[in-house]
């Protein structure tokens, strides 16, 4: 069991080992393999966040539109979980914006 060759590897693009990860993947005949994280070239890259106590006002690019919503946890760490939530819905062929709505409404 494991990802098929129709399948999405999706790696946390700032680690250090993305590289090495996404070399095993492509040798193992993964074809799409998408990043996210701060990087500029990750596939859902963090672009900015405003922490408060609880929450965390996240604006990013998915798959190169640009989002904002309000995250019920506060942290990078967690903005950055989210994006990788995102992209998965999106190698699902799901509604990412649909997806994004399941948080709190960014404020506007």
């Amino acid at each position: 069991m494991g990802l098929d060759r129709d399948g999405v590897a999706i790696l946390n693009r700032d680690n250090p080992w993305f590289d090495r990860l996404a070399m095993r993947a492509t040798e193992r005949g993964i074809g799409r393999i998408w990043g996210f994280g701060g990087a500029a070239d990750a596939t859902a890259r963090l672009t900015d966040i405003v922490r408060n106590a609880g929450s965390s006002v996240v604006s990013a690019t998915v798959l190169g539109r640009p989002i904002r919503f309000r995250l019920p946890l506060p942290g990078r760490h967690q903005a950055q979980n989210a994006l990788a939530v995102l992209l998965s819905v999106a190698a699902l062929d799901g509604d990412v914006a649909w997806a994004r709505r399941r948080w709190k409404a960014s404020p506007r």
